[in-house]
C-alpha cells in the first residue's frame, strides 16, 4: 500500500465529468486509486480534458 504522500491527485478528480463519475463505485475502486490518485497523466479522460483546456486557451488568445 502507498503512503498518502506518494499519491498525485488528478486535478479533475472532483469535477463533474460523467466519464469520471462512472468509475466512482466499489467495483472500480482499485482503478480509481491507480489512475485518479496515482498516474492520472496516463488516463485518457485526463488527456481529453487537458487538451480541451489547451484548445480553449488558444481560442482566447486568438480572440484577443
Amino acid at each position: 500500500m502507498h503512503s498518502t504522500g506518494e499519491y498525485s491527485i488528478c486535478p479533475f478528480f472532483e469535477g463533474k465529468d460523467r466519464r469520471c463519475a462512472r468509475r466512482f463505485n466499489l467495483q472500480c475502486i482499485s482503478e480509481v486509486y491507480d489512475e485518479c490518485l496515482g498516474r492520472f497523466q496516463d488516463c485518457g479522460i485526463y488527456q481529453d480534458l487537458t487538451i480541451g483546456q489547451t484548445d480553449d486557451a488558444a481560442d482566447d488568445v486568438r480572440a484577443a
